[in-house]
Protein backbone atom coordinates (compact mmCIF):
# COMPACT_ATOMS: atom_id res chain seq x y z
CA UNK A 1 0.00 0.00 0.00
CA UNK A 2 1.38 3.76 -0.53
CA UNK A 3 2.00 5.85 1.94
CA UNK A 4 0.26 8.69 2.16
CA UNK A 5 1.22 12.08 1.58
CA UNK A 6 1.30 14.77 4.25
CA UNK A 7 -1.49 16.98 2.10
CA UNK A 8 -3.55 13.05 1.78
CA UNK A 9 -3.28 13.23 5.64
CA UNK A 10 -3.83 17.25 6.06
CA UNK A 11 -6.96 16.39 4.14
CA UNK A 12 -8.50 13.40 5.97
CA UNK A 13 -8.22 16.24 9.19
CA UNK A 14 -9.90 18.67 7.12
CA UNK A 15 -12.95 16.44 6.36
CA UNK A 16 -13.15 15.15 9.68
CA UNK A 17 -13.38 18.57 11.03
CA UNK A 18 -15.61 19.60 8.73
CA UNK A 19 -18.16 17.47 9.44
CA UNK A 20 -18.13 18.23 13.03
CA UNK A 21 -18.68 21.93 11.84
CA UNK A 22 -21.64 21.32 10.77
CA UNK A 23 -22.89 19.35 13.46
CA UNK A 24 -21.42 21.57 16.32
CA UNK A 25 -22.65 25.43 16.82
CA UNK A 26 -20.20 26.55 19.45
CA UNK A 27 -15.91 27.01 19.27
CA UNK A 28 -14.52 23.16 20.27
CA UNK A 29 -11.09 22.14 20.51
CA UNK A 30 -9.90 19.22 18.23
CA UNK A 31 -7.41 16.71 19.20
CA UNK A 32 -6.78 14.34 16.11
CA UNK A 33 -4.15 11.38 15.97
CA UNK A 34 -4.31 9.28 12.39
CA UNK A 35 -2.90 5.80 11.44
CA UNK A 36 -0.23 5.64 8.82
CA UNK A 37 -2.81 5.85 5.97
CA UNK A 38 -3.96 9.07 6.99
CA UNK A 39 -7.07 8.15 8.62
CA UNK A 40 -8.24 8.74 12.09
CA UNK A 41 -7.85 6.43 14.90
CA UNK A 42 -8.79 8.91 18.00
CA UNK A 43 -10.45 12.01 17.92
CA UNK A 44 -11.18 14.03 21.04
CA UNK A 45 -13.55 17.44 20.85
CA UNK A 46 -13.75 19.47 23.84
CA UNK A 47 -16.74 22.29 23.49
CA UNK A 48 -18.90 23.95 26.03
CA UNK A 49 -22.00 23.65 23.81
CA UNK A 50 -24.88 21.54 25.24
CA UNK A 51 -25.50 19.41 22.38
CA UNK A 52 -29.03 17.47 21.84
CA UNK A 53 -30.43 14.13 20.30
CA UNK A 54 -30.50 15.75 16.67
CA UNK A 55 -26.50 16.15 17.27
CA UNK A 56 -25.92 13.17 18.88
CA UNK A 57 -27.30 11.36 16.31
CA UNK A 58 -25.47 13.16 13.69
CA UNK A 59 -22.35 12.18 15.83
CA UNK A 60 -22.80 9.15 15.60
CA UNK A 61 -23.39 8.94 11.97
CA UNK A 62 -20.20 11.09 11.60
CA UNK A 63 -18.44 8.13 14.06
CA UNK A 64 -19.87 5.14 11.98
CA UNK A 65 -18.66 6.87 8.28
CA UNK A 66 -15.06 7.02 9.74
CA UNK A 67 -15.59 3.56 11.69
CA UNK A 68 -15.05 5.06 15.07
CA UNK A 69 -16.65 4.58 17.96
CA UNK A 70 -18.40 7.36 20.00
CA UNK A 71 -18.25 7.75 23.76
CA UNK A 72 -18.91 11.16 25.66
CA UNK A 73 -17.01 12.33 28.96
CA UNK A 74 -16.89 15.45 30.47
CA UNK A 75 -13.14 17.18 31.68
CA UNK A 76 -12.25 18.48 35.03
CA UNK A 77 -12.91 22.20 33.59
CA UNK A 78 -16.50 21.77 33.00
CA UNK A 79 -16.36 21.13 29.29
CA UNK A 80 -17.48 18.42 27.46
CA UNK A 81 -15.51 16.10 25.49
CA UNK A 82 -16.68 14.28 22.98
CA UNK A 83 -14.24 11.18 21.69
CA UNK A 84 -14.12 9.21 18.87
CA UNK A 85 -11.77 6.17 18.99
CA UNK A 86 -11.42 3.03 16.10
CA UNK A 87 -13.21 -0.02 16.63
CA UNK A 88 -11.14 -2.63 17.56
CA UNK A 89 -12.64 -6.04 16.52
Amino acid sequence: METPTQHEIDENIRNFQRDLDKILSEPYTLNIEHLEEGLPYKANVYTRETIDTTQIDLLEDHADNWNLKLTFSATDTGRLSINFKIIED
